[in-house]
């Protein structure tokens, strides 16, 4: 991606990471395609490195 492209990109998603920030606690995530945007709240969690390879 060009250096335009992606300061194009940190501009649009800006607004949504502040209004997750303000709104919501760190366990939601928002997807975001071109048709639609879809807010999830995850009910279980459980973060390892367990099985990432060097």
């Amino acid at each position: 991606m060009s250096k335009e492209k992606i300061e194009s990109f940190e501009a649009a998603a800006k607004p949504l990471i502040k209004w997750l920030a303000e709104n919501k606690h760190p366990r939601h995530v928002a997807i975001v395609t071109s048709t639609c945007a879809e807010l999830l709240e995850a009910k279980a969690y459980f973060p390892t490195a367990e099985f990432i390879k060097d």
